[in-house]
C-alpha cells in the first residue's frame, strides 16, 4: 500500500535531484519560476503538426517535441501525451517549461488540443458536428504519431498527463484504456466534476461544460488561428456531453479505477496546490487509492490554480512518469528494434501500406502464404516459412498466426527465430504437436490477442481430394483468420476453397485468397468467393504456377474490388 509518507518521500527525493539549478532565463521567466526549482536547460524545438480527424470531423493540430538526438540516433522513444485545461489549448504547455524539461529525458512529448471537450466521446452532437474526443486521442492521434515517428508503440512506452480539465481527462482516458498507457498524471485535476455532473442530471439540469461567459467571448486567439476552432465558443462542442448517469459513470475516474485488475493498473501520479479550489477532489481520489491499495504518488505544495504552480510541478511529474516508463520497459523486456542495416532482409520483398484508424498497416509479402503485418509498433507474422526469409534478421514477433499444420505453413524453426517470451501464437489444435504454449482457436472462435480482434474462419476443401479420396484439408483442422486493425478488417484465408463460411463474410477490407490447384482454388472459385463477400482489396496468394492475371480478367467488371498482384506464388 502507498501511504502519504511514501508519497511525500518520493516527491522530496525527486525535487532534490531536479531542483535549484542555475537560472539563465529572462527576468520575467525568473519571476514566475522564482524559488521553485525550475530546470535551467535549453528548450527543445517545438514543432506544430496538422492532420484531419474523422472522429471529430475537423483538421486538428498538436505540438510535438522530439528528443535532442532524434535525427541522428535511429532509436525508438517513449511518448508522453499532455492534455491542456479548460479554455486553454495545445500551446499552453510550451509556456510552462515543457520544452526545457523534455531536454532532460529521452522521450517524445505530444501536446494535445482538445478544445473544451473534456476529452470524452459526447453522448449527442448538434449542428452536424462529431465530438468523439476520446476516439480522437486513442484511435487517431496515437496512431498518427506511432506511424509518423519512431515511437515505442506499446503500453510500456506510453504515458498521459494533464492539468485541470486535462488532469481529469488524463485519468478518464487513461483508466478507460489501461492497455494503452503505463502511467497517468493529473495536475490540479478537476476531479470533483463527476460528482457535479451526477447531481446536475439528477436535478434535470445540463451538466457543466464551460462557463457561460466564455461562450459569449468571440475574440480569436491570434496564436491559434485555426479556422472554426479559435474562439472559446468555437472550441466548445455543440451537443450533450452526457444524457444519463450511466454516461457519467463510464467516464468517472472514481468508478473506472475500481474496475481495472491490479496487474493492468497504470501508475498514477497526482498533485495539487494547497490554495487550489480543486484540492478536495484530488485528496478524495488519493484517499480512494489508499483504501484500495492502488499504487500512486501524491504531492501537495504551495500554490493555487495558476501557471507558476504548474511550471514548477510539471517538471516533477515528467521525471516521475519517465522513470515509470523506463521501469515498465525494462520489466517488460523491451528490445530496441533492429537497425536499418539489420533490416536489409526486408528490402528484398514487396510491401504495401494500408491506412487504418489505428495507424498505417504495413504488409510484407514474403511469398507463398507467408506474410508479415506491422502496425503501431506491433509485428504480426502469418505462416512464417524459412524457405523465403532469414527470420533471425527480422526482429521479434508480437503475434504469430498459423493456419494449419502442413509444413509450408507451420515451420517451427521460423517461429522459434521470431518468438520472444511474451509472443502470442494463435494456431489450430493439430499444430500443438509441434508448437507448445500457443492459443488454440477452433473454427468460429473469436478472441482479442495483443489488442487485436481475431476471428477464426473455417478453412477446408469441398471438391479437391487426394488420390485415396481424402480431402487435402478436411473441415475442422485449418483456420483462416479475420484480423481487425483499427477500422480495417483483413481476411487471410489459409488453405481453403470457396466455402459457405467464406462467402458469408461481411465488411472485409483486405482479403488474401489461395489459388493453387489441386490444393485450394482455381481462379474461377476465387472470383466466385470475391463476388460473394466483396473485399475492397483482393490479393491472390499461395498461387504457385497459376497465372494471377486470369483472376484479374474474371473480376474486371467488379469495380468495387481492387485486385492486387504481388509475388506470392
Amino acid at each position: 500500500m502507498v501511504n502519504m509518507a511514501k508519497a511525500v518521500l518520493v516527491t522530496t527525493v525527486v525535487l532534490a535531484i531536479i531542483g535549484f539549478c542555475s537560472d539563465v532565463r529572462g527576468a520575467d521567466e525568473r519571476a514566475i519560476a522564482e524559488n521553485i526549482g525550475f530546470i535551467a536547460t535549453k528548450p527543445l524545438k517545438v514543432q506544430e503538426v496538422s492532420f484531419h480527424s474523422e472522429a471529430v470531423n475537423r483538421d486538428m493540430r498538436f505540438n510535438i517535441v522530439l528528443p535532442k538526438d532524434y535525427i541522428t540516433s535511429g532509436k525508438h522513444y517513449p511518448v508522453l501525451y499532455m492534455l491542456h485545461g479548460l479554455t486553454a489549448n495545445y500551446l499552453e504547455w510550451a509556456k510552462l517549461g515543457v520544452p526545457q524539461y523534455a531536454n532532460r529525458h529521452d522521450l517524445i512529448v505530444v501536446m494535445v488540443d482538445g478544445g473544451n471537450s473534456w476529452y470524452l466521446n459526447w453522448a449527442k452532437s448538434y449542428e452536424g458536428q462529431k465530438n468523439n474526443w476520446d476516439d480522437y486521442i486513442t484511435k487517431e492521434l496515437i496512431g498518427y504519431v506511432d506511424s509518423h515517428y519512431r515511437t515505442i508503440a506499446k503500453r510500456e512506452g506510453r504515458a498521459i498527463s494533464g492539468l485541470s480539465m486535462g488532469g481529469y481527462g488524463a485519468l478518464a482516458v487513461g483508466l478507460r484504456h489501461p492497455d494503452m498507457f503505463c502511467s497517468i498524471a493529473s495536475h490540479s485535476g478537476a476531479l470533483k466534476i463527476s460528482k457535479d455532473w451526477y447531481e446536475a442530471l439528477k436535478e434535470g439540469k445540463k451538466p457543466f461544460v464551460v462557463w457561460p461567459e466564455a461562450l459569449e467571448e468571440n475574440s480569436k486567439n491570434p496564436r491559434l488561428n485555426i479556422p472554426g476552432f479559435s474562439t472559446p465558443k468555437e472550441r466548445t462542442p455543440r451537443g450533450e456531453i452526457f444524457l444519463t448517469a450511466q454516461d457519467v459513470e463510464a467516464a468517472d475516474p472514481f468508478k473506472l479505477v475500481l474496475k481495472i485488475p491490479v496487474e493492468k493498473m497504470p501508475h498514477i501520479y497526482l498533485d495539487c496546490g494547497v490554495e487550489d479550489g480543486l484540492l478536495k477532489g484530488s485528496q478524495r481520489f488519493m484517499k480512494l487509492l489508499m483504501e484500495k491499495e492502488i499504487p500512486f504518488v501524491y504531492a501537495e505544495s504551495a500554490g493555487g490554480h495558476e501557471e507558476s504552480y504548474w511550471w514548477r510541478e510539471v517538471g516533477l511529474s515528467m521525471a516521475v512518469q519517465y522513470s515509470v516508463i523506463q521501469r515498465n520497459l525494462m520489466g517488460g523486456g523491451y528490445v530496441e528494434p533492429k537497425s536499418e542495416k539489420d533490416q536489409q532482409e526486408l528490402s528484398k520483398f514487396e510491401q504495401d501500406v494500408i491506412e487504418t484508424s489505428g495507424g498505417d498497416l504495413r504488409i510484407t509479402f514474403f511469398g507463398h502464404a507467408t506474410l508479415m503485418f506491422e502496425i503501431a509498433g506491433k509485428v504480426i507474422h502469418v505462416d512464417p516459412w524459412s524457405k523465403f526469409a532469414d527470420y533471425s534478421k527480422l526482429g521479434d514477433a508480437d503475434l504469430i498466426l498459423v493456419t494449419h499444420e502442413h509444413g509450408d505453413h507451420l515451420d517451427p524453426e521460423a517461429i522459434e527465430a521470431v518468438r520472444k517470451e511474451d509472443t502470442k501464437i494463435v494456431l489450430t489444435k493439430p499444430c500443438t504437436e509441434d508448437i507448445a504454449g500457443g492459443i488454440v482457436m477452433k473454427n468460429g472462435d473469436v478472441q482479442i490477442v495483443r489488442g487485436l480482434k481475431i476471428e477464426a474462419v473455417p478453412a477446408y476443401n469441398i471438391v479437391h481430394k487426394r488420390s485415396n479420396g481424402s480431402l487435402f484439408h478436411p473441415k475442422g483442422r485449418g483456420n483462416g483468420y479475420v484480423i481487425t486493425f483499427g477500422d480495417k478488417r483483413v481476411y487471410v484465408a489459409g488453405d481453403t476453397e470457396n466455402t459457405p463460411e467464406m462467402k458469408a463474410l461481411k465488411n472485409i477490407d483486405v482479403a488474401f485468397l489461395p489459388m493453387n490447384l489441386p490444393y485450394t482454388m482455381a481462379p474461377e472459385m476465387v472470383a466466385d468467393a470475391a463476388k460473394a463477400f466483396k473485399p475492397k482489396i483482393l490479393y491472390p496468394y499461395h498461387y504457385g504456377d497459376t497465372d494471377p492475371q486470369k483472376l484479374v480478367e474474371l473480376l474486371k467488371n467488379e469495380k468495387q474490388i481492387e485486385v492486387r498482384i504481388r509475388k506470392m506464388g
